[in-house]
């Protein structure tokens, strides 16, 4: 029977850190864990195909072409920097679009992170839990990036929001003040 490689936690090496929590779990020979997270990026592609389709199929015209286009950017891994392109140049949705650039955006980077980010950092700190062996330097690294990504991208999306000119006409009283006269006065009548 083939017996798992053994690693070494005090070695740490940028070669397995590439390939790390997915090709590292099929390594040491837990393919549930491999197999869970691989589902985790395939079902955030899903529900991003999801989305494309919904953002694509009210259009009067060129439905298809738009559809596959969006594809094309989720598949490519250029998806965010085209939503961030969409979201500077102030980019009016087409007609028949479901969300504007602001929720558009908004909507595929909690998809991200509800479906691959959050999960899969809880995937691997329950894994370095469960057999401490695995925690080593790379894995540690791993899992704090990946904490960080989470946190950066829970920030941009109310970022996003907060400075979106259509949310502020929107919705002010959600909004931080730009400037300092508009400071909100504290509400005596509660």
């Amino acid at each position: 029977m083939n017996q798992p490689p053994q690693t070494n936690s005090s070695s740490f090496s940028l070669a397995p850190a590439r390939r790390y929590m997915t090709g590292t779990f099929y390594a040491t020979g837990r393919q549930g864990a491999g197999n869970l997270l691989l589902g985790m990026v395939l079902g955030n592609f899903a529900i991003q195909v999801v989305l494309a389709f919904f953002q694509s199929v009210g259009l009067k015209k060129d439905r298809w072409k738009t559809f596959f286009t969006e594809m094309l950017y989720v598949f490519t891994f250029v998806k965010p920097g085209v939503d961030a392109y969409r979201l500077a140049s102030g980019f009016d949705p087409l007609p028949g679009q479901v969300m504007d650039a602001v929720m558009e955006s908004t909507f595929s980077r909690a998809i991200e992170m509800v479906f691959e980010g959050v999960p899969g950092l809880i995937l691997q700190l329950m894994q370095m839990i469960a057999d401490p062996t695995t925690a080593t330097t790379a894995a540690i690294a791993s899992a704090a990036i990946s904490a960080c990504s989470v946190a950066l991208t829970a920030t941009t999306i109310f970022w996003d929001i907060d400075t979106s000119p259509g949310m502020r006409k929107r919705n002010p009283e959600w909004c931080v003040p730009c400037h300092p006269s508009q400071v909100l006065q504290p509400n005596h009548n509660l």
